[in-house]
């Protein structure tokens, strides 16, 4: 089990961190290492995260950093999100994007525009998430910035693999994993491999998708990255759950319920309350399972989580009829048929955004397409109007030549 002290090497960059803040002169200093502590304890404490990047915006707003008040704002944000919170987390995120866009600041407009996608994807606004990713990537290229390339490439593939379209998912997952690879960026790595994993998994090649997983898991495990061990445990939890190996399941939801909870990360602890409560249902420890399974349940409802709340049902129905309390299955039944509903509307307007998203992507591809070929057209354009101009400077050398040969036998001959 993942033990709940820091790592030293954590501590370590935290102290170094806080003697920088105040040490720092209250200038853009101060701003960046307020934020840096922010980074530093969002994987171990999002109060005292909060705090810093709250005081990291205060700071930059005295002191007129648009850039450095935005970078705050985004952090904020990012906390929020963290807490499951996605409303108040795409308020700050929108309040940075009006700043940073209105002057001209590419760089943060990127970030904030991925961070806008991911909770627009958490929040199963697929539509919307992809446009966030398209507009990062075009700054991306523009910055030619390869690195964060090869992260919205992911969150692309992230996209169209929800939308079950797993060759374009697994297009994009290759290309974020060869960006990675080339930036020897291994952040990016593990999450392109952790995603061909899901691909894998979604296809029952249960060992391939272990395979991923476990590669995933073993860069993470360098990089110390709570909140992405927390998803590779998850994830590895449900192969050995799909395998029936609940022991090793069971296992590896623990530790990902430990993460979670320690991240004060709500939406992760109720999906692994519901893992756990699972596999208890299957090894017939009734009364373990139906406690982790109520609490995921509440937590579900509190944040309005349709899917995970018909799964917590789902699991409950099936408890409840092996525990022989028809009533308190039927409670459930009707829940879940509840929550079926809602869900399948909602599969309704993503099908309808699909293929609307297949259209513009198709339109996008033919455009850049045109783009591209008109820059070619260009290029040869250029390219010949240089071997013109040369061939010009060529003749004329030689016209020149010839005609001060001819003066100089003209004077020759008159000396």
């Amino acid at each position: 089990m993942i033990t709940a002290k820091r790592p030293l090497a954590q501590n370590a960059k935290i102290d170094s961190l806080k003697k920088m803040f105040l040490a720092a002169e209250k200038d853009t200093n101060k701003v960046i290492a307020g934020i840096r502590l922010q980074e530093a304890y969002q994987s171990e404490n999002l109060d005292s995260a909060l705090h810093y990047a709250n005081t990291a915006y205060g700071l930059a707003e005295k002191l007129g950093s648009l850039k450095h008040m935005c970078a705050a704002q985004t952090a904020i944000g990012y906390c929020h999100y963290l807490r499951s919170d996605y409303p108040l987390a795409l308020m700050y995120y929108r309040r940075s994007l009006e700043v940073s866009e209105k002057n001209k600041l590419k760089k943060q407009t990127g970030i904030t525009y991925n961070n806008m996608g991911i909770v627009f994807y958490m929040m199963s606004d697929y539509k919307r998430a992809l446009e966030c990713y398209q507009k990062n990537k075009q700054i991306k290229q523009e910055l030619k910035d390869y690195g964060g390339l090869a992260s919205v490439t992911g969150n692309i593939g992230m996209v169209f693999n929800v939308l079950n379209d797993n060759e374009k998912a697994m297009e994009y997952y290759l290309q974020a994993y060869s960006f990675g690879k080339i930036m020897g960026n291994e952040k990016t790595m593990a999450s392109a491999l952790n995603n061909i994993g899901t691909v894998f998994f979604e296809q029952e090649e249960y060992e391939k998708s272990l395979d991923y997983y476990l590669q995933a898991l073993r860069l993470r495990e360098k990089l110390d990255d709570k909140t992405q061990l927390a998803n590779s445990f998850i994830n590895i939890g449900g192969v050995y759950g799909a395998l029936r190996q609940y022991e090793k399941a069971f296992e590896f939801h623990s530790k990902a319920l430990q993460i979670y909870e320690q991240l004060q990360n709500r939406r992760g602890t109720a999906l692994s309350r519901i893992n756990l409560g699972t596999v208890l249902y299957e090894k017939k420890k009734y009364a373990s399972a139906e406690a982790f399974l109520k609490e995921a349940l509440s937590i579900a409802v509190e944040l309005k989580l349709t899917w995970l709340e018909k799964e917590a049902h789902d699991v409950l129905v099936k408890l409840y009829k092996d525990m022989k309390r028809p009533a308190d299955a039927i409670v459930h039944i009707e829940a879940a048929n509840r929550c079926k509903d809602s869900i399948s509307l909602g599969e309704k307007r993503e099908e309808i955004n699909r293929r609307e998203m297949q259209v513009e992507f198709a339109k996008q591809q033919q455009v850049d397409s045109i783009r591209s070929a008109e820059k070619i057209r260009n290029e040869q354009l250029r390219h010949e109007q240089e071997i013109q101009k040369q061939t010009f400077y060529t003749y004329g050398g030689i016209a020149g030549f010839v005609l001060m040969l001819i003066i100089a036998v003209v004077s020759y001959r008159a000396y």
